[in-house]
């Protein structure tokens, strides 16, 4: 997507809970007559990736410093962190004919009552094939993932779109239309360059359920590929003291997993007639987060 005017912010946290989840973006006035928005329209952020968002006016004290305040979900949807810079310009987009979401961590139990519940809560949400949004369900929020729009690039979610929600969990890599990494492994000493790592971890505070979000990446290796994805532990107040001894338990527990799949390859290789092994590293290390998200 183009714009005749474009400027470069840095990225800043969202200072209000209220702002989480909403796909709101907070840049001060100087930036919005730049590229030529008012508040309200859709913006366009580039970052690694892109990802809209609606153009909401900065706090009195971050006129003229430059920042754009956005959350953890629009920051990973654009592929950026605290302090990097993005590209910013007005969003060339259509209204969403037809819109399919799916959850990321759960299953679901869906009907008509259920999508019209989520449609609801979603009508002029702007979109991507690819996000990561949230929706409100009983005081909680769940993240989705869009899986599709018709038409493809940034849309906006009506009243007339069609929306469609799938039951089954999807990871942004198993969206249609995105590669996997597959890798060959032929022998059991390539399994030694099969590897898990944690990177950095950020929190967030949820104040209406009192909760603390930390988010911490798994990085999984095989060579010179890698994939990661963010895995979310929600604490309550009394766990928060905690929570650095509850995440190292899940990275030790995502690594013993790890070690107990190369034993299991490991026999599978031995096996000679089904040399050389196959794997998508993106579904491996969602099925190790999967298995150990209850420990």
């Amino acid at each position: 997507m183009t714009s005749l005017s474009s400027i470069q912010l840095k990225v800043a946290e969202a200072k209000q809970q209220r702002d989480v989840g909403r796909s709101i973006a907070r840049i001060d006035s100087d930036a919005m007559k730049v590229i030529g928005v008012t508040v309200g329209d859709v913006i366009e952020i580039q970052g690694k990736k892109t990802t809209p968002a609606k153009a909401w006016p900065a706090y009195p004290e971050d006129q003229g410093l430059g920042l754009i305040r956005i959350d953890g979900f629009l920051r990973k949807n654009c592929g950026v962190s605290l302090n990097d810079y993005v590209m910013i310009m007005k969003a060339e987009l259509n209204f969403a004919s037809f819109v399919e979401l799916a959850p990321v961590d759960i299953k679901i139990s869906v009907d008509n009552d259920f999508i019209r519940f989520v449609k609801d809560r979603l009508i002029d949400r702007p979109v991507v094939k690819g996000d990561t949004i949230l929706v409100m369900m009983l005081g909680h929020s769940v993240p989705f993932i869009i899986v599709r729009t018709q038409p493809t690039g940034i849309v906006k979610i009506s009243p007339t779109t069609e929306v469609n929600v799938l039951g089954e969990p999807v990871h942004e890599t198993g969206i249609p239309g995105k590669l996997l990494t597959l890798e060959s492994i032929e022998k059991s000493e390539d399994l030694e360059n099969l590897t898990v790592s944690f990177g950095k971890i950020e929190s967030e505070f949820d104040a209406k359920n009192s909760e603390l979000i930390i988010s911490c990446e798994a990085i999984l290796s095989f060579g010179s590929k890698s994939v990661s994805r963010l895995f979310k532990h929600s604490l309550k107040e009394d766990e928060v003291p905690l929570w650095k001894n509850i995440i190292e338990k899940r990275q030790r527990a995502v690594e013993d997993e790890l070690k107990s799949l190369k034993t299991t390859i490991k026999k599978l290789l031995e096996a000679s007639s089904i040399k050389p092994m196959k794997l998508s590293l993106s579904q491996l290390l969602y099925e190790l987060l999967a298995r150990t998200s209850n420990r």
